[in-house]
């Protein structure tokens, strides 16, 4: 399970330099990481920005398999080789990926053009004009994914 960073584990203004995770998201994440799936961590960043001290204020760091900054490493959302890059990490094909986030761009429909099941958080819904692609799912916060994947197992 892939997780972008700002707007979809974070809560606080957009211009923040460095958003907290918010506490629901994190305990979401605890409860994942408990059903035993890979976390990681896929976000935008500037070459200042690093996601690693918020993730461990949050006490979340030791969840995430791999964090995936783009300034790191030298390309970002929508290169597909970003995706590539996340999709080897992750260990499982497209179709058992889940792509979380908040960007319908970046974090669904170019996920969904490589195969990846994806997830759009967010809280006002859609805007006007906006559609997902098929099979893409769209949640308030991240904090229903646990009840959703495990309805789905039954």
């Amino acid at each position: 399970m892939v997780f972008d960073y700002g707007g979809t584990i974070t809560f606080g203004a957009r211009t923040a330099p460095s958003r907290p995770v918010d506490p629901f998201a994190a305990a979401a994440l605890h409860v994942l990481h408990r059903l035993g799936l890979r976390l990681l961590l896929a976000s935008n960043t500037l070459e200042m920005q690093d996601r690693r001290p918020a993730l461990k204020i949050a006490g979340v760091d030791h969840l995430f398999y791999e964090v995936f900054q783009s300034h790191l490493m030298g390309i970002a959302k929508p290169d597909p080789e970003f995706y590539r890059r996340v999709l080897t990490a992750a260990q499982g094909t497209p179709g058992q990926v889940l792509w979380v986030g908040n960007s319908l761009k970046k974090d669904v429909v170019e996920p969904a053009c490589h195969g990846i099941r994806t997830a759009l958080v967010r809280p006002e819904g859609l805007h006007q004009g906006e559609r997902l692609p098929n099979g893409a799912i769209l949640i308030a916060q991240i904090g229903v994914l646990p009840r959703l994947l495990t309805e789905q197992e039954k």
